[in-house]
């Protein structure tokens, strides 16, 4: 795409989307085309957005941390964890809960659905959040006497991350983003079970799939070897801004910036940005209905 200049550079944005959240429209963008699609009939559910060639300003909350490309593993996307950590209703305590007891690295992958993490990590959110194993199928289901309601207490959770060069970003995820539930009927509605989409990793790799990009904005920029997270937002007035490719006078920075001082590196070009067509639609869709 970039070859025929429907795109401007190798980057693209992402988000998943969030189903439990309420909108009534997102959005795809495409080389001289914006395109608004329909989230449902019913208005519930943000849908997942991706970008080509750059990224959606409105979608995420901008930060200056970057974190560097790692083109020596076959899944790029690593990060230090540096912790986890639940919180409670202000209302309700201020006092925080550690779900992690010191730093992890790990992948951020959108094709993997849940989060894959430590036994010792996984055991810290069953303990807070009330979360039952089943270790036939290496699931975590939810009990309905802890799930959050008028006598139970509702957390946020702060995922924490460092990079390189020790600059702290937080994503905050709450715990609806989290209680999803499963229907091998589609035409039984009492045929659900509540999950939490966490598994036990036995082969030491950790991953960060899906469920977190839910409230988690990836932006990535391959010609400069980087790639950043966000805290997502759910606006659903597109704000689209290209990320320029490297040229003789524009020299890897190794540093995607989305702050007022990037004006160098992207434009608003709209013309430039490519994104999904129909193959996109379809796939954003399937992406979403897992978590009705």
């Amino acid at each position: 795409m970039k070859d025929s200049e429907h795109i401007s550079s190798l980057s693209y944005g992402y988000t998943a989307g969030a189903s439990y959240r309420t909108s009534f429209t997102s959005h795809y963008t495409r080389s001289y085309l914006l395109t608004t699609v329909n989230s449902g009939g019913d208005g519930k559910g943000v849908l997942g957005s991706l970008t080509l060639g750059g990224y959606d300003k409105s979608r995420f909350v901008a930060n200056d941390v970057s974190f560097d490309i790692n083109s020596s593993t076959t899944a790029d996307f690593v990060v230090q964890l540096a912790s986890i950590t639940a919180h409670p209703d202000a209302a309700v305590s201020n006092d925080s809960v550690p779900i992690t007891n010191g730093p992890i690295y790990t992948f951020v992958n959108s094709a993997v659905p849940d989060m894959w993490l430590p036994d010792t990590v996984c055991a810290g959110f069953a303990s807070v959040l009330g979360l039952i194993y089943d270790s036939a199928q290496n699931t975590y289901v939810i009990n309905s006497s802890s799930v959050p309601g008028d006598d139970q207490i509702e957390y946020d959770l702060t995922f924490s991350f460092l990079s390189n060069d020790s600059r702290a970003v937080d994503i905050i995820i709450p715990y609806a983003s989290f209680d999803l539930s499963s229907k091998p009927d589609p035409h039984n509605e009492l045929n659900r079970t509540r999950y939490f989409p966490l598994r036990n990793a036995t082969d030491n790799v950790y991953t960060l799939g899906r469920a977190f990009l839910q409230e988690t904005y990836i932006i990535v920029d391959h010609e400069r070897g980087n790639f950043s997270l966000h805290q997502a937002h759910f606006d659903v007035q597109k704000d689209i801004v290209a990320i320029e490719p490297i040229t003789g006078q524009n020299p890897p920075t190794n540093n995607t910036n989305t702050g007022s001082s990037s004006t160098s590196l992207v434009s608003h070009r709209s013309t430039w940005i490519g994104s999904v067509a129909g193959a996109l639609v379809i796939f954003t869709f399937i992406v979403i209905m897992m978590y009705v």
